[in-house]
């Protein structure tokens, strides 16, 4: 993406970074990541990805640093931040030649710009989608020093509908150490909520504002936050949905975007389907540091070869597909439960004649299209599936036996398991040793 970042030219002379991430027929739409992620790193998260190639369907969407964040330059430490946030947006409009544009985004932050632009560059704003924008007291209570530490992301609170996933921890850690340095945080959010607490007396009712979206999540603001920007928007469109997370990323991303877009275009547009449900296989070896001990790093290898061999053979046999191989296993999908037992059937056979044990967890949901990957909470619970089944075993979800009814599979019972990150014990089964 760098090859692709440019930079604008604000009143004072610095420098704002954007990036054109779509050009279509339709209205320009500004869009700028949370706190100081920088835009750079906003599509890496599936999530958000989903939400800005949504978003780019509305026409012309154009990402941007806000002053002192990712590529763009310094603020400047004696002006008013919002004065400069608002400067930063007319750069990039001027830059790509749009006469106005629509604002979207989360957080209250995107309230008071949105205000701004409408109360003294009304011409240049032709309306804002806004995600959870909180009532300024609830925010400017808040000191600077809560957002400064580079080694939390507090995934429970922000984003809890994906407060588990390794991933985005990742992705939010990364984003935030490049976004600013420690000390430049603490200035930047001192800035700017130095900046929301003075214009935060200063807010009227906009009257004949352009369009907008109030957006909440239930759980995630009161509804006193809406009705507070509701005040300052009168005609605002207030729209509430289920959810707790207080980010664009979360599980419903692909929604938010959808909702936003129809918004601004006055028809309801919907993301192509990118969920399908099928069976979903993991299998690795037990045991393998020792075997690979005994046998020396020669025989091991041809071994492993000959069991990668063998477990590419099987599933392709079965009309399946791997995905990808994990270590000493795969994670392998098929479009039946039966295809599946099948091809770990046949692998547990070709397993031991290796002189190898293996154990294969199946699961039977809806996965995430991720490029040549895949994602989504079916992929965990397969995982955590294999993980209750020992050298040997194929233990499979309670809609694998479901499906399977009147064909040529037995199970053993289990019984319940207390599986990882479920909150609910899930029955689980194991395909019985004779098949």
């Amino acid at each position: 993406m760098a090859e692709d970042v440019r930079f604008a030219r604000m009143a004072d002379g610095r420098e704002v970074a954007y990036r054109v991430m779509s050009q279509g027929d339709g209205p320009v739409v500004l869009h700028t990541g949370a706190a100081t992620f920088p835009f750079e790193f906003l599509d890496a998260d599936p999530m958000y990805d989903r939400f800005l190639r949504t978003l780019g369907r509305v026409g012309q969407l154009v990402l941007l640093d806000k002053p002192g964040t990712g590529a763009s330059d310094p603020f400047d430490r004696d002006r008013d931040y919002l004065d400069q946030s608002v400067d930063a947006y007319l750069a990039v409009l001027d830059a790509v030649g749009a006469p106005a544009a629509w604002v979207v985004g989360s957080s209250t932050t995107r309230g008071f710009e949105a205000a701004q632009l409408a109360t003294h560059h009304r011409s240049r704003l032709l309306g804002a989608a806004l995600l959870n924008p909180r009532e300024p007291a609830s925010v400017t209570s808040i000191g600077p020093a809560n957002f400064a530490d580079r080694t939390e992301v507090g995934l429970a609170v922000v984003t809890p509908s994906r407060k588990d996933d390794p991933a985005l921890r990742q992705w939010a850690l990364r984003a935030k150490r490049m976004g600013t340095s420690g000390s430049d945080t603490h200035d930047f959010m001192q800035a700017l909520l130095t900046a929301m607490r003075r214009r935060w007396a200063e807010l009227e009712p906009i009257e004949g504002a352009p369009p907008v979206m109030l957006l909440r999540r239930r759980d995630a603001s009161d509804i006193a936050d809406q009705q507070w920007w509701n005040r300052i928007f009168p005609e605002a469109e207030c729209v509430t949905i289920e959810g707790a997370d207080h980010e664009i990323n979360a599980l419903d991303a692909g929604l938010i975007a959808e909702m936003m877009a129809g918004f601004i275009t006055g028809t309801p547009i919907e993301t192509p389907i990118e969920r399908q449900l099928v069976a979903v296989l993991f299998t690795d070896l037990v045991d393998s540091t020792p075997a690979a001990a005994a046998s020396g790093d020669a025989l091991w290898r041809s071994t492993l070869d000959r069991y990668e061999a063998a477990l590419q053979r099987t599933i392709q046999r079965h009309h399946g597909t791997v995905v990808k191989h994990t270590g000493d296993g795969a994670l392998a999908t098929f479009a039946s439960g039966t295809q599946a037992i099948a091809a770990a059937v046949e692998l547990r056979s070709a397993t031991r004649d290796l002189g190898l044990k293996a154990r294969t967890g199946i699961h039977l949901g809806e996965v995430e299209q991720r490029g040549d990957d895949i994602g989504g909470i079916a992929v965990h619970l397969a995982a955590r599936v294999m993980g209750e089944a020992g050298p040997g075993d194929i233990v499979v979800s309670p809609g694998v036996t479901y499906t399977t009814l009147g064909g040529r599979y037995l199970f053993d019972d289990l019984g319940p398991r207390t599986l990882k990150g479920i909150e609910q014990p899930l029955n689980l089964f194991a395909v019985a040793p004779s098949q």
